[in-house]
């Protein structure tokens, strides 16, 4: 064998030993946190324009939501649970409806079981019965919630409790199966955020029940931190019930956005694992730093999902989007088609059925 084709075939050995395999496509998403509490022509605005963008994924959260959120023009929505135990099922009848909406515009969800803020802002479930404090609530010290075993129980009966929810739109199948319309369940959106308590176990463990439950490829993410540092913990990466580790940053430097999702990656890569960036969106000019932002994601091959389409949008004074204002069409639009046509890193076959057969860039 010739000394330059003998090196050519280690070097293809040895990506093909860490599955580095460049044939995945990239994608991109956007949150929507309370979509399937829209009123359903709203709902669908948002779903026709999310798809005509090419936005793939949209994130929602299992909680209550004040009326008018947003102007948004919703009702008020309940959250599943009164009391812990006590089910008020309509906010899954919603979601049943948005999933099979959001089906067939060929758009997946990421579905947060819970929201840290549950916590702090509306005073839920458990906060009534385990008497979390609320003096600094939205960002209160709820470390009783991940603590206290009586509670965790409590919790994981309203993760198997949604698991198992059933959508008469899908002949009656239960979410842990509806790989067709669900891309991933994650515990909680920003466990433990904003606290000084940290337990990096608690989110391996309710992955495990996630994992333990669900079939047909639907993934399991981590909900994310407030910042990369708690996004991005050793032991998410080292978690075997973890199959995507979810970004979270509001920084606005480009330079350290590309810094932190490198180091990301390269954890992800060492580690078997997935990474997608899962919220951004902090700009101080919206029209110009968007664009860049999602460019320097997407120069990592690593799919995002910005905060957040909503009509309507906030005109440019916070966060929420909609496809009247020019950002739309200079950045969210062109950005999540191009996501799309970039074929490196790791394939998704849950986006893009036959995407390859490597799920990671290790496996």
């Amino acid at each position: 064998m010739q000394p330059k084709l003998s090196l050519l075939l280690i070097s293809l050995l040895s990506l093909l030993a860490i599955g580095y395999v460049s044939a995945g496509h990239m994608w991109a998403g956007a949150n929507c946190y309370y979509l399937h509490g829209l009123k359903q022509a709203d709902r669908l605005d948002v779903l026709q324009a999310a798809q005509a963008a090419g936005l793939k994924v949209i994130r929602i959260f299992i909680t209550h939501v004040y009326q008018n959120a947003k102007n948004a023009g919703n009702p008020e929505i309940q959250d599943v649970e009164s009391w812990p135990g006590q089910w008020n099922d309509n906010i899954l009848n919603q979601v049943n409806d948005l999933m099979y909406e959001a089906y067939q515009h060929n758009i997946k969800l990421i579905i947060a079981l819970h929201d840290r803020y549950a916590l702090g802002y509306s005073g839920d479930a458990y906060v009534k019965k385990y008497n979390i404090p609320q003096d600094k609530a939205p960002v209160n010290d709820a470390r009783i919630f991940y603590q206290n075993q009586d509670c965790i129980a409590d919790f994981e009966k309203r993760m198997s409790w949604i698991l198992y929810h059933q959508n008469p739109h899908f002949n009656g199948r239960r979410w842990y199966e509806i790989h067709e319309a669900i891309f991933s369940f994650e515990a909680q959106n920003e466990a433990m955020g904003h606290m000084s308590y940290f337990d990096v176990n608690w989110q391996c463990n309710r992955a495990k029940l996630i994992k333990g439950t669900v079939k047909n490829g639907i993934l399991v993410s981590t909900g994310g931190g407030v910042d990369f540092d708690t996004s991005t913990k050793q032991e998410y990466f080292k978690c075997p019930y973890i199959d995507v580790i979810s970004l979270h940053t509001y920084d606005y430097d480009i330079n350290y956005i590309t810094s932190k999702v490198t180091q990301a990656r390269q954890l992800a890569w060492d580690n078997g694992k997935r990474i997608m960036v899962e919220e951004f969106g902090a700009v101080k000019d919206q029209e110009n730093e968007l664009a860049k932002q999602m460019q320097a994601i997407q120069n990592l091959n690593v799919p995002w999902l910005f905060w957040e389409i909503m009509k309507p949008s906030a005109g440019g004074k916070d966060f929420e989007i909609w496809k009247d204002q020019s950002v739309w069409w200079s950045a969210v639009s062109p950005k999540a088609q191009a996501a799309a046509k970039i074929r490196d890193g790791w394939s998704w076959p849950e986006i893009w059925p036959g995407d390859g057969t490597k799920t990671s860039l290790r496996k």
